[in-house]
């Protein structure tokens, strides 16, 4: 299931049942079942049935495989960081529910924000590994033809007279771009 998809899952149970179904503790982000009224079954044995199990018991405890916790109300499937979100706001959440701290099983209030699929992105743990591959590559801004990067140094190269010239290598950037620059007069 996608990430997209378990963002909309949640909208079609009100959050006013929600809220008859489940309370929410903001400091721990941990659920229980309320006693359920008559009218959330089909009959009062159904009723009397379900409160005698799970009413006053943990709610939200079944993890997806992504980590995610959920439950189900009335036949539907509800994200447990969702429901926080829908309870803490009175209405379902228009955008994405992030984890500010990435544990997809801390749904505490103060852990939870709503975000664009932009930035709900950018706080995941691919971001940071892509962020340190481009940190370990050179800057668009720290690119010049003839220099390049080769482990912590700087290889400079320059052609004269249709034959590549190896100018030196440098631990600085600054310094293999003024070697380069110098050869050619200032000139590429």
């Amino acid at each position: 299931m996608s990430l997209n998809s378990i963002n909309k899952i949640g909208s079609r149970v009100s959050v006013e049942r929600l809220a008859e179904s489940v309370t929410y503790n903001p400091k721990t982000g941990g659920f229980a079942w309320r006693v359920r009224p008559v009218e959330h079954f089909d009959s009062e044995a159904k009723a009397a049935r379900w409160n005698g199990k799970y009413a006053g018991k943990a709610a939200f405890t079944s993890a997806d495989p992504r980590g995610y916790f959920r439950g189900m109300i009335d036949g539907q499937m509800l994200y447990a960081h969702r429901a926080a979100r829908a309870i803490m706001d009175g209405a379902w959440p228009d955008g994405e529910v992030d984890h500010i701290n990435r544990d997809k099983s801390d749904n505490r209030a103060s852990n939870l924000r709503i975000v664009t699929h932009a930035e709900n992105r950018l706080n995941t743990v691919d971001c940071d590994r892509a962020a340190a591959i481009r940190a370990a590559k050179p800057e668009r801004s720290m690119r010049m033809p003839g220099v390049r990067r080769c482990g912590t140094r700087w290889h400079v190269r320059a052609k004269h007279q249709r034959q590549e010239k190896h100018l030196g290598t440098f631990k600085c950037f600054a310094h293999a771009v003024a070697a380069r620059l110098s050869f050619n007069g200032g000139v590429l």
